[in-house]
């Protein structure tokens, strides 16, 4: 899914005149467990419905001139048509609570990013 949506990011960063951010630290759930696949595909395919809406105000916003080749991508929104047919089956014990939790540490890893982010340098050092 990330693959995917790198180069559109990059597309869209260098439209802009701006740089391409450092990259974010090394993410892992650690050993893979039952239902850990698809609680970090939920968090990342969700976002897509999010992207749409952004989509949307950027557009209004920018008059039309701002890049969301990302925001605005198609191949998201049917990756997650496709996974909410999974998520709608039933799901034992162990499958629910690993997905879980690796919808948690994907939702931690993204504030952890963002809020790196915000901290000025001189506060961060």
């Amino acid at each position: 899914i990330a693959l995917c949506a790198g180069p559109l990011i990059a597309a869209d960063l260098g439209r802009l005149g701006l740089d391409l951010p450092a990259p974010a630290p090394l993410f892992t759930l650690g050993r893979a467990g039952a239902g850990h696949a698809l609680g970090a595909a939920w968090v990342l395919a969700g976002s897509a419905l999010g992207n749409h809406a952004i989509a949307k105000a950027v557009g209004r916003a920018g008059g039309g001139a701002w890049p969301a080749d990302f925001l605005g991508d198609g191949a998201m929104m049917e990756f997650w048509q496709a996974l909410r047919a999974r998520i709608e089956r039933p799901a034992t014990g162990a499958e629910a609570a690993g997905a879980t939790r690796a919808a948690e540490a994907v939702f931690a890893h993204f504030l952890a990013v963002a809020e790196a982010g915000r901290i000025p340098e001189e506060i961060g050092a």
